[in-house]
């Protein structure tokens, strides 16, 4: 059989053909100042392998959201699902590349050792994306993205995918040259980190589910817009100018408390969540409404948080093989579970 298999990156599960799952594209972290050194006589320098060892993205650091969509029956191919979270997703993870991605020559084997060059394939198969991206240094607006074509976002996947597959994708990263790769996560491994978060909660015990977070911080920002509206030393451009920081501020409140890896996550739906909450505040959106609109947007902030409470790090995904039945990672499980239980055990003799 030609498919090879991956496994979920968080429990080591199999993710095999049409199997629904979750990817992000993540980069190889590094020290933030290259490590002097010597080999005999000669001088040399590169980076070390991170600047921290806490949170999830200390060794692979994500570089845009999750996408959602199906492992293919073929070697290591995901197909995205059309959805307005993953086109914003992968056309900001696009505009990275294009931006910081360096060029990569044909290797002496020219089946593995393949080409790169994001801008010269962009501004052949996916002219609207080139449109988009030029003279652009931060995100992609909603009204860029929506004027996307959903068949030229897909050329250019699987273009990147097929080359992350082969390791000969890299992408700037503060100066140094860094590695970039794939982590995937098996939707149920996904959606069950998002229900763990959901269950937090805050130090004052309020908690993290969605529509209480929401209200909750929607009720903090109305009562600084209104404090605002009533200050009669300000006048009405003051009024505006500090009701529309406010407003910006919003999406700082949603990261659950974390700086690792958050602002990549969220930053592809900084327009859409603005825009919501100007819908919300503004044109009288019903609230479950603005929940339901919301929660595509957070779902990979949930993820990420419940990745953290369990000191889970990304990483790239690797094969499976042939495993078809997810013998592996019905083996794992069970070998974790037992060694969980040994080790407990010797824990509740050492403080007996």
């Amino acid at each position: 059989m030609g498919c090879s298999n991956i496994f979920c990156g968080v429990t080591n599960q199999v993710i095999g053909p049409w199997d629904r799952c979750y990817v992000i594209p993540v980069r190889q972290s590094s020290t933030f100042n290259e490590v002097e050194m010597s080999i005999g006589d000669r001088d040399l320098s590169m980076p070390g392998i991170a600047n921290s060892s806490c949170y999830p993205g200390c060794y692979w650091e994500p570089m845009s959201a999750f996408v959602s969509g199906t492992y293919d029956d073929d070697y290591y191919r995901i197909n995205p699902d059309d959805t307005a979270v993953n086109r914003r997703a992968m056309a900001n993870f696009f505009l990275e590349l294009y931006r910081n991605a360096p060029v990569v020559k044909v290797g002496k084997n020219p089946t593995h050792d393949v080409p790169f060059n994001i801008q010269a394939f962009i501004a052949e198969k996916a002219p609207s994306l080139e449109k988009a991206v030029q003279g652009l240094k931060w995100f992609m607006t909603v009204d860029q993205v929506d004027g996307l074509k959903s068949d030229e976002l897909v050329k250019v996947w699987e273009y990147v995918f097929s080359v992350s597959s082969q390791h000969r994708l890299f992408c700037n990263a503060h100066g140094m040259i860094r590695p970039v790769q794939f982590a995937a996560f098996h939707h149920v491994t996904f959606d069950n980190l998002v229900q763990l978060t959901s269950g937090f909660k805050t130090y004052s015990g309020d908690s993290y589910e969605l529509s209480e977070l929401l209200r909750r911080e929607l009720d903090t920002l109305e009562a600084k817009l209104q404090e605002v509206l009533a200050n009669d030393e300000y006048d009405e451009t003051k009024k505006l100018s500090y009701a529309y920081v406010h407003r910006s501020n919003f999406q700082s409140e949603l990261k659950l408390n974390m700086s690792d890896s958050v602002h990549n996550i969220l930053y592809p739906f900084n327009g859409e969540q603005f825009d919501l909450l100007g819908k919300y505040l503004d044109e009288g959106m019903p609230f479950d409404e603005y929940v339901e609109a919301m929660r595509p947007t957070m779902a990979g902030v949930y993820a990420l948080a419940g990745m953290n409470a369990l000191n889970l790090k990304f990483a790239p995904f690797v094969t499976a093989g042939q495993d078809y039945d997810n013998s592996q990672g019905t083996a794992y499980a069970k070998f974790v579970t037992s060694v969980s239980k040994a080790i407990n055990k010797e824990v509740t003799k050492k403080y007996r």
